[in-house]
């Protein structure tokens, strides 16, 4: 069996984070007034071995009031060889083989509605930081699997998940049912750890598909939302449509015939000023012979005039 070496908790109840609480002496005493928040830490620590909470409560108790959307949970326990063999390790069966140091996490999330825990085991001593992108989380179940190949028997977790106040009934035992605690703890009562094992699991599973069908509404309700986008993007995608062709066809078009119309008009009132000057050419031409003509009358005339003068004078002459 491995023991806890450090526990930390982030964003757990109303802690916003209290970092490596040290676990590793052999009597370890917890003291405080009633809500100083003994039962929270205890409840952290059995979160985190994938245990239920004490007095009804659950880990989204404890969640829900930091109002966070992600809450952690880590401690670092030993994992060193039972004995003179390096590979009789508790974690040997979870891949961690070298080291003598094991971090677990629990990772409790909000989804939707609902909050969900997931976990993670790490070699060595390893931060919150450094997994927070990490792809191989445990679910609950396989977490639990792992945890009691390392050596944490339905016994300890009984023991562990005591409520609060029912810790001195252990005195109160009968040797039979001592005799029946110790059996549990070497893994003699196979049968009924299977049995508690099967409605652990089933609870499990009842609250799972809870959360499924949690998930299945928020999803349904995602899913008409996406719906509304999409119809909105149909509509806006038309309307973009229609404003291009207004712009690209349309109002081209309608300037190209309004160009062409005023053209056209220019065009009219060209060939009418044309004509008009045509016909005052005309009438300059005929103003200009006619100009020609009284100016030939007018030579005729002063020739006239001066054949007369001449014959007045040879008339006067002639008269003296």
């Amino acid at each position: 069996m491995f023991h806890i070496k450090s526990l930390e908790l982030v964003h757990w109840d109303y802690w916003q984070r209290i970092k490596n609480i040290p676990l590793d002496a052999k009597i370890i005493t917890i003291a405080g007034q009633n809500g100083s928040g003994k039962t929270t830490l205890l409840d952290g620590l059995r979160t985190l071995f994938g245990l239920d909470c004490s007095m009804g409560r659950t880990y989204k108790h404890y969640a829900r009031h930091s109002g966070q959307q992600t809450a952690w949970l880590r401690a670092v326990v030993d994992n060193k060889p039972v004995g003179r063999q390096l590979s009789n390790r508790p974690f040997r069966t979870s891949g961690f083989f070298s080291d003598d140091e094991v971090t677990l996490f629990c990772q409790i999330q909000k989804n939707g509605g609902d909050w969900k825990r997931q976990y993670l085991m790490r070699a060595g001593r390893v931060d919150i930081e450094e997994v927070q992108d990490a792809g191989d989380w445990l679910g609950v179940e396989t977490y639990r699997k792992r945890l009691s190949n390392a050596g944490l028997s339905p016994a300890i977790a009984k023991v562990l998940a005591l409520e609060q106040g029912e810790t001195d009934k252990l005195c109160e035992y009968a040797p039979r049912q001592l005799l029946d605690l110790v059996f549990q703890v070497f893994g003699d009562k196979e049968v009924l750890d299977a049995y508690d094992e099967a409605k652990r699991h089933q609870r499990d599973t009842e609250a799972e598909l809870q959360r499924f069908e949690a998930e299945l509404e928020s999803s349904r309700a995602n899913l008409e939302g996406l719906r509304l986008r999409v119809a909105n993007y149909h509509q806006w995608e038309s309307l973009n449509r229609e404003r291009r062709e207004l712009q690209e066809e349309i109002l081209p078009s309608l300037q190209y015939h309004e160009i062409r119309e005023k053209a056209a008009g220019q065009s009219r009132a060209l060939r009418e000023a044309r004509q008009s000057l045509a016909h005052q050419d005309g009438l300059l031409t005929g103003k200009r012979a006619e100009v020609a003509q009284r100016a030939a009358a007018l030579s005729a005339a002063q020739q006239h005039e001066s054949t007369l003068e001449a014959e007045k004078s040879t008339l006067e002459s002639r008269l003296n």
